[in-house]
């Protein structure tokens, strides 16, 4: 989770990370719309500040940094 309460799901089955607004009533879920990498089942998620997130893949063992350039969008940081 960062900073704004917002919870990073990693969504295997559909190849996308998720976010869960926490701080929303509603609970808002979104997809986090990434530009410049896919997703193959990506496993687990960490926050290493509000802008930064990375994503790990245990089937191929890789991670990826990404950095969030929206509310819903981010980028592969190279």
């Amino acid at each position: 989770m960062d900073a704004r309460g917002v919870l990073y799901v990693a969504d295997s089955q559909n190849n996308v990370i998720r976010q869960i607004n926490l701080a929303d009533p509603n609970f808002g879920v979104t997809t986090l719309a990434v530009s410049g990498t896919s997703f193959r089942q990506p496993n687990d998620v960490a926050v290493l500040s509000t802008n930064q997130i990375w994503v790990g893949r245990h089937s191929h063992h890789a991670i990826k940094l990404l950095t969030r350039t929206g509310a819903a969008s981010a980028t592969l940081k190279p």
